[in-house]
């Protein structure tokens, strides 16, 4: 056996995933480690910032401790309220989002990612501190310890997330009529050579964002031809009232376009163009897929 199945065990099949499920009781502490952590964290620094003051600082220790654990009553229920509200998943970004609108949601998914970075610096910096003060032998490893359990905790995280990750994106695209002849989706990234997509996979994922409750938001993302983004000096042609709103991709040897454009005659299309392999120079290729983009907004 690998080390690494030894660290993180075997992967797991599609069909395990229903045996993987857990209840309220078991994703309150799963999901609530981070946070309860963090807490943790609150009376040894409060311990450290008063001693200096003596007896009168110590004090406030007990106040100070009581605080935090009205914040830590306050922060389970809060996630026990989540989990039985959202089973599936329901983040803070998801709920900010769907209760508070879109600011909301980014602000908290910016103070989520803030949180996750502080709280392994802080928890991986005490774990070895204590390790290095009953070993001082280790002290002059200090940091390589550090990276090495940074590592262990990234690879632990991060697995199942790929596999699950895709299997809820083809579960998408065959719901909105995506075949899996039109599009294999190796990963997340769109830099994997065995992603394979067409034009047609893409105009019809394009068709559906725009019938979804997301429309607004989702067209606001995207590049204005001749205004902004990508294709500020692009597209600049178009007739007043009759704009493409499209988002560009490069590669070595791959140029693609796809958004929407207003045509005068038929309305909003989606549209997806894509081209690879070619042998002529890029700006050549990027004329001609402009062109081709300009003709559908007649």
């Amino acid at each position: 056996m690998s080390l690494l199945k030894m660290l993180i065990g075997r992967r797991l099949a599609n069909r395990e995933a229903e045996q993987r499920k857990i209840t309220t009781l078991e994703g309150l502490p799963a999901i609530g480690l981070d946070g309860l952590s963090s807490s943790a964290y609150g009376p040894e620094a409060a311990l450290t910032i008063l001693a200096p003051a003596g007896v009168f600082g110590l004090v406030w220790l007990t106040p100070i401790t009581l605080a935090i654990l009205a914040l830590l009553a306050a922060l389970a229920l809060s996630y026990w309220q989540t989990i039985a509200a959202y089973p599936v998943n329901g983040g803070s970004y998801t709920v900010a989002r769907e209760n508070l609108g879109v600011n909301a949601s980014l602000l908290a998914a910016t103070a989520l990612m803030i949180d996750y970075v502080l709280n392994v610096a802080v928890g991986i910096s005490a774990g070895i501190g204590a390790l290095t003060s009953a070993l001082p032998v280790l002290y002059p490893y200090t940091l390589w310890l550090c990276l090495g359990v940074l590592i262990i905790i990234a690879v632990a995280n991060l697995r199942g997330t790929r596999e699950a990750g895709l299997e809820e994106l083809n579960a998408m695209l065959v719901e909105i009529g995506v075949s899996k002849d039109e599009a294999r989706i190796e990963d997340g990234s769109g830099l994997s050579r065995n992603t394979l997509v067409t034009p047609r996979s893409f105009t019809r994922l394009l068709a559906y964002l725009y019938g979804s409750k997301y429309r607004e938001d989702w067209m606001s993302l995207l590049p204005v031809g001749g205004e902004d983004g990508t294709l500020r000096h692009r597209l600049c042609c178009v007739s007043e009232g009759r704009g493409i709103r499209a988002k560009t991709g490069s590669l070595s040897r791959a140029l693609a376009l796809s958004g929407y454009a207003d045509s005068k005659s038929r309305g909003r299309l989606a549209f997806s163009i894509l081209v690879n392999d070619f042998s002529t120079p890029p700006s050549e290729v990027r004329a001609w897929i402009d062109k081709i983009a300009t003709a559908l907004t007649e």
